[in-house]
């Protein structure tokens, strides 16, 4: 998800007086604006655990080796 930073601290802020909400779309949506999808690379996976820690660097290896 990417958000302007200006609309995205909106949202938060409005959040905060309201109702929680299952995640940032959500809280976007709520402003009433528009919510799109755009394709994005397999390779740009989102970090939680440390586990993901370990094929990032993976991936970027691989990237490295590549060129």
């Amino acid at each position: 998800q990417c958000f302007r930073y200006e609309l995205l601290a909106r949202a938060l802020e409005k959040d905060v007086t309201e109702k929680s909400a299952s995640d940032e779309c959500v809280l976007i949506e709520r402003l009433g604006q528009e919510i799109k999808i755009v394709v994005g690379s397999a390779m740009n996976i989102k970090i939680t655990h440390q586990e993901d820690l370990i094929l990032a660097e993976t991936l970027l290896r691989e990237l490295s080796a590549a060129k």
